[in-house]
Formats: structure tokens, sequence, C-alpha cells
């Protein structure tokens, strides 16, 4: 949950008992995904997406990971149109993303860019990412798609 300035809301522990409901419904007002029935993969990287738009319109850190997670989603996924719409975003974000807020760890747009697009065109790569994802999460099995 955020505030309407965009900083990370929190409850305190010592609140909890006479705050929780009203923050599950801010929770569930602020979500953009539904949290009444499973999201499609679709809806997830949508949201993903509109999250990296979201960021740069408010002048906030760039969502350089959120854009890399939605674009090997959709590519994972086997939906073609979902990564070239990332990968046109990608493309864009990158011209305007200001360098001074950018992971500490960026190389450079094209290096990031090209590496993306290795990392989309190779299936045991991408296999590999899934692995790590459930292995970081700690999750049993990922429903296959």
């Amino acid at each position: 949950m955020v505030t309407p300035s965009g900083i990370q809301e929190s409850v305190s522990f010592a609140r909890h008992s006479s705050e929780y409901q009203s923050a599950a419904r801010r929770l569930v007002a602020q979500s953009r995904l539904s949290l009444e029935e499973p999201p499609t993969i679709s809806s997830i990287v949508d949201a993903l997406y509109e999250h990296v738009s979201v960021q740069q319109e408010r002048g906030l850190p760039p969502a350089v990971r959120e854009l890399e997670d939605g674009v090997l989603v959709a590519a994972v996924a086997g939906e073609p149109s979902l990564v070239e719409f990332g990968l046109r975003l990608a493309r864009q974000m990158v011209d305007v993303w200001p360098k001074s807020r950018l992971p500490l760890d960026w190389k450079g747009s094209s290096i990031w860019l090209t590496g993306l697009e290795e990392r989309i065109a190779d299936p045991s790569v991408l296999s590999g990412v899934v692995e790590q994802q459930i292995s970081f999460h700690k999750l049993v099995k990922v429903p296959t798609v």
C-alpha cells in the first residue's frame, strides 16, 4: 500500500487490531489486479508495464526490474505481443530514465536492452530464470501456462 503521495504505507503491530480492516480495504482499492480471483498472465504483465509508466510519470525511481520481469514473464508464457510491447516500452524508457536514478549496477542502455533481448531469445535462460525465482520465493510448484 502507498499513501497518496507515493510513500510506502505500513500498519504497526501495536495498531494492527484496530487498523487491519481499514488497511485491507485500502489495499483492495489500490490493487491493480483483482484480489477476488487469480490474475491472468496478461493482466500481471499489463500491471507491471503500467507500473513502469506510472513511476516515470510521477518522477519516481525507474522501474527497471519490473520492466524486465514483465518482458521475461511474457516471453516464458509465450505471449509475443506482450513481449514486443515490453521491448518498445523499454526502448522508450531508456531514453527518458534519469541516469542518476538507475540501479548502481547499470552498465548502459544498449547493454541492458541487448541483454534483455538475449534472455528472451534463449529458452534455456528463461527456464533458468523461472527455476531461480521458484527457489528464491520458496515455491513448491508453479502451474504451467
